[in-house]
């Protein structure tokens, strides 16, 4: 684990595409939003939609900082991030693997 992680609202984390959990959607349903509108799913399991390599919750404002537009109701993953090592906030490479894999038909 990363003891004290300061984020920098950089939005690095938010370019990959983790997998929701049933409990994940749901939060982000109740919202109101629809699931056409940030879930992919490939191959039968429910990944977060990228739109331009990022999150489609990600928020980018002027002067380079960033915020999620659903903070409040995030994914679990992104509540734990980053529960593990990292540098300059991007995540492990390994955390995202499989998405690009079935993404790119080679799983």
């Amino acid at each position: 684990m990363v003891k004290e992680h300061k984020c920098k609202r950089c939005g690095e984390c938010c370019k990959g595409s983790p997998r929701l959990s049933e409990e994940d959607v749901e939060k982000i349903l109740k919202l109101g939003v629809n699931k056409d509108d940030f879930i992919e799913n490939i191959n039968g399991v429910d990944y977060m939609k990228m739109i331009n390599d990022q999150c489609v919750f990600l928020w980018l404002q002027k002067g380079g900082e960033s915020h999620c537009k659903i903070y409040s109701s995030r994914p679990e993953i992104c509540r734990i991030y980053p529960g593990m090592n990292i540098e300059n906030c991007q995540p492990e490479k390994w955390f995202f693997d499989e998405y690009l894999e079935k993404k790119n038909g080679q799983k």
